[in-house]
């Protein structure tokens, strides 16, 4: 009887190792803990209140075929985002100088807070060579010190 059992133990050993052996997750964690990977077909769920946070100096990058999808607009290159205070010599020049990092830049989203609150008006913002310029409008913006700008953009 007591054959029987030990046979049975190591057969169920063997079936669990095999099992084990056999499995591969779509998302894991690589040896030594410090990438993740989110294999083919898996996906990052964020619900609502949840928060993606990258820190100052963190890029993300969207260098798949598909890219980076945004409310079913897709990009392609290396997202990058900051924050931006104008400084007294941009308000005397009406123009504010963000520098991305990047070379090139494919799209740029960019708000304007004042004292907290979003400034609402005719900004003009253009880009060039990976440098994001935000000027005063015709009539309702001027830059001014203190004035914060959130910016991302996504380029090379």
């Amino acid at each position: 009887m007591r054959k029987t059992w030990i046979l049975v133990g190591l057969v169920t050993l063997v079936c669990c190792v095999v099992a084990v052996a056999q499995y591969s997750a779509t998302i894991y964690m690589k040896q030594g803990g410090t990438d993740m990977v989110i294999g083919n077909g898996g996906t990052v769920t964020v619900e609502s209140g949840g928060d993606i946070a990258i820190e100052s100096g963190g890029v993300l990058n969207a260098a798949a075929a598909s890219g980076l999808k945004i409310n079913s607009v897709a990009f392609t290159g290396t997202v990058r985002a900051g924050q931006h205070t104008c400084t007294s010599d941009e308000a005397t020049n009406n123009t504010a100088v963000i520098s991305t990092g990047l070379t090139s830049v494919s799209a740029h989203l960019i708000q304007i807070l004042r004292s907290g609150a979003v400034v609402t008006g005719d900004a003009v913002v253009s880009e060039s060579s990976g440098t994001i310029s935000v000027l005063d409008g015709a009539s309702t913006y001027a830059v001014t010190a203190s004035d914060v700008i959130n910016w991302l953009a996504v380029g090379t």
